[in-house]
């Protein structure tokens, strides 16, 4: 019989913020059907240790320094098709979600909801199942319904710093541009918040 650690799912926790990674951690490791295969702070990174360890598991955050999670999951699809993927963002904006739904996760679920949750999708995944989160599928259908239109780079880039915390100015040196530049781009990125993401 094989041991019970050889029998754990691994899970590879994929977040830009080193404190999300470590509250996962040690949130799953709580439990004896998991154990921790690794962590990542960026896309490219992350691809690299998908490729590397092959985990059950990729839980990832869309908003990612290098490469953008969408991205991680389209090609990690193709190198490491086993590995079940599961969405775990603090993303808002209708783009960067519907580019998430057409990148075809195994499971999605919003940082603003229980981790209660996203233990159910991991799980659910792990069974080879599928899950949204009551929030997200809400959201995904909404989506569906509306235009799908995908974020430009520059626009990209912007949200990534505001989901650091970054002040304008630092945001506007980062780009290379001026403020009302950058403040410019961010309006456009979340034009849409209040409409695509409406309260439950």
């Amino acid at each position: 019989m094989a041991p019970v650690s050889a029998m754990k799912k691994r899970i590879l926790i994929i977040d830009h913020h080193e404190a999300v990674r470590e509250l996962l951690c040690r949130y799953l490791e709580r439990s004896s059907e998991y154990e921790i295969a690794g962590q990542a702070g960026n896309g490219l990174e992350a691809l690299r240790l998908i490729k590397k360890a092959s985990p059950n598991i990729a839980i990832i955050e869309l908003l990612l320094p290098h490469l953008c999670g969408h991205e991680v999951i389209l090609r990690a699809r193709k190198e490491v098709p086993e590995t079940g993927m599961v969405v775990f963002t603090g993303a808002c904006d209708s783009s960067v979600l519907a580019n998430a739904l057409r990148s075809e996760p195994d499971g999605i679920v919003h940082k603003s909801e229980p981790l209660e949750i996203l233990l159910v999708a991991v799980r659910t995944v792990s069974a080879g199942g599928r899950f949204f989160s009551p929030k997200l599928n809400r959201y995904a259908n909404h989506l569906k319904c509306g235009p799908m239109q995908a974020l430009s780079g520059r626009e990209i880039e912007v949200m990534q710093s505001i989901a650091e915390g970054k002040s304008n100015k630092e945001i506007g040196s980062l780009l290379g541009v001026a403020t009302k530049t950058w403040t410019t781009t961010g309006r456009v990125s979340c034009k849409n918040w209040e409409y695509t993401m409406p309260h439950p």
